[in-house]
């Protein structure tokens, strides 16, 4: 027999999950008409029974959850044809369930005694589908009692009766208030997860940043009052933890910005690991009796961080992790990661063999711009400079790290190898490739019909000078298969070359400059001889 059986053998207690203080009062002398879902009053005459006042607690209710109890059934002893209490084999009067039974529930209840309105359950119903219907029948229902969850238990002051108990967080439960269970109590098994939709983000869409840089960090999750323990049971949520391992110290200078919990600012502990206090405890001497929650069950918590990303960030890979774990040992974890990028940039001469010698700075613009100064940090290896140090890179082979690969940068040479051209333009840096789309023909007779289109040149289709953007786009859509590939970004790399020869010095080595200025000076003294003597002669 289903667990909803037990219910019309002695009493039903079937249970929920929350807890915080409110008491809500009904009204002895109302009870629920289960036919027609409105107010009736009640008569010892109607019902049989004795208005008697019970109590239904809610122990470990939400902050911020409505509950509401529909009164379905009134709870009597059960009687027999004379009138005589029916009692079980203990001598102890057996409850019986009085009403009329609502045609919604008529697949559910049935009369056990029609005359005096005894209701049973339905033989073969499972409990899952009566609480369905229960649910269904209580939408439409008057409520005998409602009230929200304000930091510790609900309390309902009710007559005895067969009630049905919802929840705006979930389902519900079915109870007796009755003599046998004049003080009945409900856990809200609908316990919502203590850490939900945990989610960390970076501010940079692209993952990509250098060392020296700022990054904004935000965290967010959905928490709860109440956690079941290993033995079932609500164990109460008093406070959450969030830290973060700074991806390892490649993070520095770490700022909280803004927290907030359920939209409204919390400014009580705003360094990592940030403790929240989620709830006071409630004694009565020595003994909890139960939590008083500060905040609502299911408040979101967003914490918004900056970072700054430090030279131990140069080798690529910036993970950083936050951690988020409750009293009750629950934990949860995301991660966020950005990428660093570096390049290598090779010296060598016109016919690609190496070079050495020559010197650079690292600019952020093609002319003009920002110097990124960078530092040497062993042999061929250097990084960002944090510290203001201003090495400049020599080449050969120099692998520069700690750089933004969403970016562009240039190698300006200041210095070229010996017997060299210095280079007169800066050298471009780029690690991202663009992102491209092209266009693959879907067969040769749908070309054929889009011929108008374009026309054919050296093997490539080129669209026809009087297309419209009507006629490209139609094109589009019946003539090709669009591919797009989305923009990466890798490691670069780069080759400088440097050549020798009779280039002028704004391109390197010794060139003929000095012979120019020289054949110049012979040109003109040669001109200025000549008028000399033609005066003489004259």
């Amino acid at each position: 027999m289903k667990t909803m059986r037990k219910v019309f053998a002695l009493f039903m207690a079937l249970s929920m999950i929350m807890a915080l203080a409110i008491t809500a009062n009904a009204d002895p002398g109302d009870a629920n008409d289960p036919a027609t879902g409105e107010t009736q009053e009640q008569t010892t005459e109607q019902t049989g029974t004795t208005e008697t006042a019970g109590s239904l607690t809610i122990t470990n209710a939400a902050k911020g959850v409505t509950y509401t109890a529909y009164k379905l059934f009134d709870a009597t002893y059960a009687k027999d044809a004379q009138g005589n209490p029916v009692k079980d084999a203990t001598g102890k009067p057996i409850t019986a369930y009085v009403g009329v039974i609502p045609t919604s529930l008529t697949g559910y209840f049935e009369y056990a005694n029609e005359a005096a309105k005894y209701v049973k359950l339905t033989a073969d119903v499972t409990d899952e589908d009566l609480f369905a219907a229960l649910k269904t029948w209580a939408a439409t229902a008057q409520p005998a009692a409602t009230a929200v969850g304000e930091g510790s238990a609900v309390v309902f002051d009710l007559p005895f009766g067969y009630y049905v108990v919802t929840s705006t967080q979930g389902n519900g439960a079915v109870i007796t208030v009755d003599s046998a269970n004049p003080d009945a109590d409900i856990i809200d098994k609908n316990t919502t997860i203590p850490i939900k939709d945990l989610s960390k983000t970076v501010n940079n869409e692209d993952k990509s940043a250098k060392i020296g840089d700022t990054v904004t960090y935000t965290v967010s999750f959905a928490t709860a009052n109440w956690d079941k323990g290993e033995d079932g049971k609500p164990v109460a949520i008093t406070k959450y933890t969030i830290s973060d391992n700074f991806a390892d110290d490649m993070l520095d200078d770490v700022t909280v910005t803004s927290i907030t919990i359920g939209g409204e600012p919390y400014t009580e502990d705003t360094q990592f690991p940030i403790e929240i206090k989620w709830a006071d405890e409630v004694k009565k001497g020595d003994e909890v009796t139960g939590y008083n929650h500060l905040y609502a069950n299911g408040a979101q918590i967003v914490i918004t961080y900056t970072a700054k990303i430090v030279g131990t960030a140069a080798d690529g890979t910036v993970t950083n992790q936050v951690t988020v774990e409750t009293n009750t040992n629950k934990t949860g974890n995301d991660r966020e990661t950005i990428q660093t990028s570096k390049f290598t940039v090779n010296k060598v001469d016109g016919n690609d063999a190496a070079l050495t010698g020559a010197e650079f700075k690292l600019f952020d613009a093609r002319t003009g711009g920002n110097q990124i100064k960078v530092k040497k940090v062993s042999d061929g290896v250097y990084t960002i400079s944090l510290d203001g140090t201003d090495d400049v890179i020599e080449a050969g082979t120099a692998v520069v790290k700690g750089l933004d690969g969403d970016k562009t940068y240039w190698l300006e040479e200041t210095k070229a190898p010996d017997g060299y051209n210095q280079l007169t333009e800066r050298k471009e840096v780029k690690f991202s490739a663009d992102a491209t789309t092209t266009y693959a023909p879907v067969g040769d007779a749908a070309f054929d019909a889009g011929a108008q289109y374009y026309t054919m040149d050296d093997g490539n289709y080129v669209l026809a000078a009087d297309v419209t953007d009507d006629n490209f786009d139609n094109m589009k859509a019946n003539l090709f298969i669009e591919t797009t590939t989305e923009a990466t970004v890798a490691d670069a790399g780069v080759k400088v070359v440097n050549n020798a020869g009779t280039e002028l010095p704004s391109t390197g080595g010794i060139g003929t400059t000095i012979f120019t200025v020289v054949g110049a000076t012979l040109m003109v003294g040669a001109a200025v001889l000549f008028v000399t003597k033609k005066r003489s002669v004259m």
